[in-house]
């Protein structure tokens, strides 16, 4: 009993120093000094100091806990699990805390580790959509060992990140070599399928153009992303998947019995059973005409054909200006910085090596469906004013003239050969369509020789034309 009381009185007269330490720095780690050592003492619901500080946002004092109890001691509390197998890290997670999370990992947080649920911080962070906090995540080495690993709904971190429809997050996790052709693994859908049924096509084209994903990935039942974006009537996604490569005659394993068709009787009596095609779901006549193989056209709203007009409009004398501006030193200036405002700066290595990068960089916006609106928006940005004025200066007048167009039938189908000028521009016009992501897949098609051939066309049949107007007057 003497022994406890002496004890007793030497933990008081510390405690007592701390508060007259305390009172004359006006330092709150004086008093977190002395009681460092009760930190591992939890609540009711499993929380220490260290859960609470962070769940209350309370950043400066996280930040000065674990700055006195660095060390053995700090290892021994920071990965503790609360009643919901939640550590500190889970939590500054959760509530968006990048800061606080780096000085967890700083002072010996595991990435590692699940909560009840099977998820590991990179995976809250996706399901978060929380770029910021995913990005300080992945810094960690560590977290090489979870990237793909399924929590207990079966679901990775790339996952969880289209899910959560965050493209920052998704262009995170491709960076760091996920699985984008992981299966979930409750029906085996992959990222593909996931960002299709959520008709998210940003998505779905960051992760085929980007992720390089398998674009007739399977679930467990035979459904490829095709089937899904066929099924559900979407047009634009079955599009883009068809420009991507995407196989209209994979079957899943759901019979497909055709009422009163004797020959599918006969396969069945031998024992073959066919599947469900894409081509079999289509939900409208225009996603069974895409599927089919007809070029996916967006409606052009006449009124504004400037603002969707394609590259071709820019005369070649322009052009070879815009190549020379491309080309100044001045990096706010140069096709460099054109190709990232352009989207194009994963193939900036590729334009490097190519005799004139610039010229490359804008035959590539080209064949991937760039617009003339698109172009002058990434100058811009840039504010190349030089370059703007070359492309305006190149543009054809928009005053209204006489079309002898008017009347013939729309259905009419004009000969180039012998249509007037203002019969072929709307002819041009009509056949245009608009720049979205599916476009971009035409260039693993289209070789510059093409386009080169293509151009040389035109310009005779232009010649063609003015030979004729010549003749009339």
């Amino acid at each position: 009993g003497c022994i406890l009381f002496k004890k007793t009185v030497q933990l008081a007269k510390r405690h007592a120093a701390s508060l007259f330490d305390y009172a004359v720095t006006g330092d709150v780690r004086k008093l977190l000094a002395v009681q460092r050592h009760l930190a591992s003492v939890q609540d009711e619901n499993g929380d220490n100091i260290l859960h609470l500080a962070v769940i209350h946002l309370q950043s400066a004092l996280v930040k000065m806990f674990l700055e006195i109890t660095s060390g053995v001691l700090c290892e021994d509390i920071i990965n503790v699990r609360n009643d919901l197998y939640q550590t500190p890290l889970h939590l500054a997670v959760i509530t968006h805390q990048a800061d606080i999370v780096q000085e967890i990992l700083k002072a010996g947080g595991d990435p590692l580790m699940l909560d009840r649920n099977g998820n590991s911080a990179l995976q809250l962070a996706c399901k978060e959509g929380d770029a910021e906090t995913l990005r300080t995540l992945l810094k960690h080495p560590k977290t090489t060992e979870i990237i793909d690993h399924p929590n207990n709904e079966g679901l990775n971190a790339v996952h969880e990140a289209v899910m959560a429809n965050s493209m920052a997050c998704l262009r995170l996790m491709i960076s760091a070599k996920a699985d984008v052709n992981a299966q979930e693994k409750k029906s085996g859908r992959s990222p593909l399928h996931l960002a299709v049924e959520q008709d998210n096509i940003s998505l779905a084209g960051c992760l085929l153009l980007e992720g390089d994903a398998c674009v007739d990935s399977t679930t467990y039942d035979g459904n490829t992303p095709l089937h899904i974006a066929a099924g559900r009537g979407s047009t634009k996604l079955t599009a883009l998947l068809k420009a991507a490569g995407a196989d209209s005659f994979i079957e899943n394993f759901e019979p497909l019995y055709l009422d009163g068709n004797r020959e599918d009787v006969n396969d069945i009596d031998e024992g073959i059973v066919h599947g469900t095609k894409p081509l079999d779901m289509a939900t409208s006549e225009e996603v069974f005409e895409i599927l089919s193989g007809k070029p996916y056209l967006s409606p052009v709203n006449s009124e504004d054909n400037y603002l969707q007009g394609d590259m071709n409009t820019i005369c070649e004398d322009s052009k070879q200006k815009l190549y020379s501006l491309l080309q100044s030193e001045d990096a706010d200036k140069n096709w460099s910085t054109l190709a990232q405002h352009l989207g194009l700066g994963i193939l900036n290595n590729a334009f490097r090596l190519s005799p004139a990068p610039s010229k490359t960089l804008l035959d590539n916006f080209e064949v991937s469906g760039g617009t003339v609106a698109e172009l002058i928006s990434a100058l811009k940005t840039m504010s190349f004013t030089e370059a703007i004025d070359v492309i305006e200066e190149s543009q054809p007048s928009n005053k209204p003239t006489h079309k002898f167009s008017d009347s013939i039938p729309e259905t009419q189908e004009t000969d180039p050969e012998s249509a007037t000028p203002d019969e072929y521009k709307q002819q041009y016009h009509e056949s245009m369509c608009d720049s979205g992501v599916e476009t971009s897949f035409r260039k693993l098609n289209l070789t510059h020789c093409d386009f080169q051939k293509e151009g040389s066309e035109l310009s005779e049949l232009h010649s063609e034309l003015d030979n004729h107007l010549l003749c009339n007057n």
